[in-house]
């Protein structure tokens, strides 16, 4: 059995887009001093722009294949220079500890965390995430393969929680507020001081 899988990992580019966008703010700003023809300028700015959200896009998203076999999980990344840069993974089902699904975060988005124990590694517990959409593009084969998780962790006892459980317990809310804050005071400091001429 093979799932084709389609993935987004919005948290990369979430704890990245404060650091992104305090950059392109200080260019923008500084241009005028680099760049004094007002045309250049903007496309100048429109195409960092373009190449910002182009390196967004290829820095989450990812496309890989889960290929069931012997009472294992086969997991094949489409390789993509630089990320997922990585040899097969194989994840079997006796080192499952539990398996995280959630059907509907917001609007059509799906996503799939995967618990396991690592035996070569001291029976350190590793994880394998997946997030994923329900429409033409994103799908894939996401639904199926939730569908067929449901009956394995059914068949195998396993434990089954959810997104907001799993950050709740973990506290990862509040580290990301943090990151968030730190970046907006970070871009508002510099705001402030270059109004009142200070740098």
């Amino acid at each position: 059995m093979r799932f084709d899988i389609k993935s987004i990992q919005p948290y990369r580019g979430l704890i990245l887009f404060p650091f992104v966008t305090f950059g392109l703010l200080l260019i923008s700003l500084e241009i005028n001093k680099w760049v004094p023809n007002a045309a250049f300028t903007v496309i100048l700015i429109l195409s960092l722009l373009a190449l910002t959200f182009g390196l967004f896009y290829y820095f989450i998203y990812s496309q890989f294949s889960i290929i069931v076999d012997n009472e294992k999980f086969k997991i094949e990344w489409i390789r993509k220079l630089p990320f997922n840069f990585v040899k097969t993974e194989t994840i079997h089902f006796k080192d499952i500890k539990k398996i995280r699904i959630d059907r509907q975060l917001n609007s059509n988005q799906r996503s799939v965390k995967i618990y396991f124990d690592t035996p070569t590694t001291n029976n350190q517990t590793n994880s394998f995430y997946i997030n994923s959409y329900d429409n033409k593009f994103f799908r894939g084969d996401i639904l199926n393969l939730i569908d067929y998780l449901d009956d394995l962790c059914k068949e195998k006892s396993i434990r089954v929680t959810t997104h907001w459980e799993e950050w709740n317990e973990k506290g990862y809310t509040k580290l990301v507020t943090r990151i968030i804050i730190i970046g907006l005071s970070t871009m508002a400091i510099y705001l402030i001081l270059k109004t009142a001429n200070i740098i």
